[in-house]
């Protein structure tokens, strides 16, 4: 299955080609790199998760790798011709009704590991921690004052049900006035209203899928960093103002602590 789209940030085209892969995992495949969907893979995390290896990356993957998660797809090779994945509605809804028609006899669900350390994380503002817990759940909070988002919280169990019908249509948000800004450092090229929650100092230029959506992409995102570990983590894990950065910080934590076992 081959499919192609436009980059948020690099606002240039990506086709990508999926495979069944006999190797266990996602990997991308860059020329004739290999780049697996690992933490260890990671080189980037602002405004974005980037991956890369041996010289090649592959841009803003988060929305990918959630879709691919919560439909239960875990071996798979995509080859990347382009520098960023294709943004699409800047959910990952779209990503869900391309893949879901074809990928579907790879379905399965995904192991998942209890947490028994609690773990935290404060920086630049925001903070991050994980606690043990029957099953993953989330609880995750955004402040934006004197802004129409204002404070969101979302809290609940994310099952692939919760993801697909909570989670998965909400989109990626910016305000006006940060847009030339991004296009200074060579960023949202391709945003526009169509993929992307638009905010001024008053109010939504895009019609929302949910009052509170911004919230719910920053869930979104979270599911797509956590999406680089091979396992879903039993754990009550509780975000405030968090970033690419601070989600992959606790996933590269969770990790290690497995490992230590």
């Amino acid at each position: 299955m081959t499919c192609e789209g436009q980059g948020l940030h690099s606002g240039t085209l990506t086709r990508l080609t999926f495979r069944p892969s006999s190797r266990a995992g996602i990997i991308f495949v860059k020329g004739t790199t290999p780049i697996p969907a690992a933490l260890s893979s990671v080189i980037d995390t602002h405004r974005g998760v980037t991956l890369g290896k041996d010289g090649e990356s592959v841009k803003t993957v988060e929305h990918l790798l959630a879709a691919l998660r919560w439909l239960g797809i875990s071996n798979l090779e995509i080859e990347v011709n382009g520098e960023e994945i294709p943004v699409f509605d800047g959910s990952s809804r779209s990503w869900i009704e391309t893949l879901k028609p074809h990928l579907s006899e790879s379905e399965r669900e995904f192991p998942s590991l209890a947490i028994t350390t609690p773990y935290s994380i404060k920086e630049n503002g925001g903070a991050i921690d994980a606690s043990p817990a029957p099953e993953l759940s989330v609880f995750y909070s955004i402040d934006f004052p004197n802004t129409p988002v204002g404070h969101q919280t979302w809290d609940g169990c994310i099952t692939p049900q919760a993801f697909l019908q909570e989670l998965a249509p909400a989109r990626t948000f910016g305000f006006l006035h940060e847009v030339q800004t991004l296009w200074n450092m060579g960023l949202g090229k391709g945003g526009n209203s169509e993929n992307c929650v638009v905010i001024t100092k008053d109010a939504f230029l895009t019609p929302l899928r949910f009052p509170d959506e911004m919230i719910r992409h920053k869930v979104l995102d979270l599911m797509g960093d956590l999406a680089l570990l091979p396992w879903i983590p039993k754990a009550r894990i509780k975000v405030e103002k968090g970033s690419h950065r601070l989600h992959t910080a606790l996933a590269k934590a969770l990790e290690s602590m497995t490992k230590e076992r």
